[in-house]
């Protein structure tokens, strides 16, 4: 299940709320007052993790390998690993995701699938928001 995450300027997402609110009031000209109650309009959408197997793929590893067994012997190597199943594949992507597990070289980013926007209605310059129901 994918995680809901929000962008003010439509380029960094996070699932803070709260962070977009207290950025919007800290970032404002301290020479214009703000009048409140502010509506913002959030880009929403869906955060889609990443793995290192995910990104690296089972199938270019295999297929590096055989470029690199080809180059080493020639013809000799012409057909190794052509047989790999996928359910072969699929154990290798879980050794590569443990291996980047184990040391902690998982991303930490995702990709985001835009799903609509949102209003957030800043009340006050404490920060103090809610969002806005659709009418």
């Amino acid at each position: 299940m994918s995680e809901q995450v929000y962008s003010y300027n439509d380029n960094d997402y996070t699932d803070d709320i709260c962070g977009i609110v207290q950025g919007f009031i800290g970032d404002h000209d301290p020479n214009e007052e703000l009048i409140f109650p502010i509506e913002l309009e959030l880009d929403e959408a869906d955060s889609i993790p990443h793995t290192f197997a995910g990104l690296s793929g089972a199938g270019f590893l295999i297929e590096w390998s055989q470029e690199a067994a080809y180059d080493e012997v020639g013809e000799y190597a012409d057909s190794w690993l052509d047989g790999v199943t996928e359910e072969q594949k699929d154990d290798l992507r879980a050794v590569m995701d443990e291996w980047a597990t184990r040391h902690g070289l998982q991303p930490k980013f995702h990709s985001v699938k835009r799903t609509g926007k949102i209003t957030v209605v800043v009340l006050n310059e404490d920060g103090d928001w809610k969002i806005k129901e659709e009418a």
